[in-house]
């Protein structure tokens, strides 16, 4: 018989009735059917180091195919539990080389356990926990880094990280920035440019392909469902004559005695709209500051609401103002429309205005609810 050796030499033996064994210091002992012993050597070598424990790069629900994690180096891990299942996925194409290349394996089966309890964490927060007291498979969720440890009572410490909350993606937003029949022209346009074809009734998005780094459209998004069945005549109801827009007209002139000039009548319901102060011939100097009021009394000029300001109104010039006025809500009762001024027009020997003020029925606030 011969025996080769590590270090390249040999040595011949006759083995008929001779007896083989490993010493404690490692060494080949043989023992011949005379009895006489030999020492052939040192045939066992040294205690490796230990290895590290074995922890998958990330573990998710995802199934890795030709697009997922393109940019990995070769070897990194990633541990499916989706399908109820556990496979563990090794990369083995280049990092940013499409298709993405994996080679599986079911990982970490063996004969079925008892069953385990539910996964819990335990705890959370920015820094490890102390150890003191804690029960073997105490799970802490680390919020700063993501990752979840295991706490380890026959170590005495916790175990490795690992990985619970993957990167942060892209803010989503849902904004349609343009739609029509026909596609823009994707020059200039930012990443994310969303179009509606209102054709197909489909949403597309502006992307970069993977592969040529090209901007393109997306696959099309269905938005508009396909018509559905044309529904029964509904009856035709004739409702009751609604409110109207209605016209005041009113001139003033020098004739008038007093500052308060009624001009008309705002029935209950009613709001004013719109006031045109047409100055058809200008006032002296001594008449100024003229403005439009609602509601009060005939014998005061200083209750009720104004709705067209003095500063609005320049009555020595020949002019014309249009006021849009909605800011006051209508009032339950007949409320009177009225032109003040700060002293009397017939103080003028010139001077004429065309007042002309619309109101419109208010109609009463009614929850969209009550029509659904």
């Amino acid at each position: 018989m011969t025996i080769s050796f590590n270090n390249g030499s040999n040595g011949s033996c006759n083995s008929a009735g001779a007896k083989f064994h490993i010493d404690s210091v490692g060494h080949l002992i043989v023992t011949y059917a005379d009895n006489t012993i030999e020492d052939l050597g040192l045939v066992v070598g040294h205690d490796g180091t230990n290895g590290t424990n074995f922890y998958p790069n990330l573990i998710g629900f995802e199934v890795p195919d030709a697009s997922f994690e393109p940019s990995q180096p070769i070897g990194w891990s990633y541990l499916s539990l989706a399908n109820n299942a556990s496979i563990l996925y090794f990369k083995t194409s280049a990092p940013n080389v499409t298709p993405v290349e994996w080679n599986s394996v079911e990982f970490g089966k063996g004969e079925k356990g008892d069953p385990g309890k539910n996964f819990t964490i335990d705890s959370s927060g920015t820094e490890l926990p102390s150890v003191t007291g804690l029960a073997n498979g105490y799970t802490f969720y680390n919020t700063s880094d993501g990752n979840i440890y295991i706490y380890s009572a026959s170590d005495g410490a916790w175990g490795s990280p690992l990985p619970f909350r993957g990167e942060q993606g892209l803010r989503g937003r849902f904004v349609i920035d343009e739609q029509g029949s026909i596609f823009p022209s994707i020059t200039n346009l930012p990443i994310d440019y969303t179009f509606y074809n209102t054709t197909d009734g489909k949403i597309y998005y502006l992307e970069q392909n993977s592969v040529t780094n090209q901007y393109q459209w997306s696959e099309g998004i269905t938005f508009r469902g396909p018509e559905g069945p044309k529904g029964e005549d509904g009856e035709s109801i004739v409702g009751p004559a609604g409110k109207d827009i209605k016209i005041i007209i009113n001139d003033i002139d020098t004739s008038y005695t007093n500052a308060l000039l009624v001009v008309g009548i705002c029935p209950a319901g009613y709001v004013v709209s719109n006031i045109e102060v047409d100055v058809k011939e200008a006032y002296q100097i001594s008449v100024n500051d003229m403005f439009v009021r609602f509601g009060g009394s005939v014998q005061s000029d200083i209750d009720s609401t104004i709705i067209g300001k003095s500063e609005f109104f320049d009555i020595q010039n020949v002019q014309k103002y249009i006021l849009n006025e909605v800011n006051h809500t209508a009032s339950t009762k007949d409320e009177i429309l009225a032109c003040v001024f700060n002293e009397s027009v017939n103080n003028s020997s010139t001077g004429k205005i065309h007042i002309t003020i619309t109101i419109a029925w208010q109609s009463p606030v009614e929850q969209i609810a009550d029509h659904i």
